[in-house]
């Protein structure tokens, strides 16, 4: 289903990954919107353990129900692995600054 990652050191494991979404309650739901165009909303979610679904609050219709009825695909971003990952950044954001 989906290609293995590259760089494959930096993956995290289901259990890891399943402990952030229960812990974290911020991240960024990105789908298809009108014409194919990538949409991609801020929202709070809960993760529930039980059936191992993400549960996210809403209205019955709008861009992003049409967005999710339309399209069999979506990606959920944690913010929390995003703030994990910046200290790593950091130095190649101002390496690749400098060489401007």
């Amino acid at each position: 289903m989906f290609r293995p990652m590259r760089r494959f050191k930096q993956q995290i494991s289901e259990a890891e990954c399943k402990e952030i979404l229960k812990n974290e309650k911020r991240g960024v739901l990105s789908l298809l919107g009108d014409d194919g165009y990538p949409y991609g909303l801020p929202l709070s979610h809960l993760y529930s353990e039980e059936d191992g679904k993400i549960y996210f609050h809403g209205a019955k219709e709008g861009h992003k129900i049409d967005a999710i009825k339309n399209y069999d695909k979506a990606s959920f971003f944690s913010l929390t692995l995003l703030l994990r990952q910046i200290p790593q950044l950091l130095p190649s954001i101002k390496n690749s600054a400098s060489l401007r």
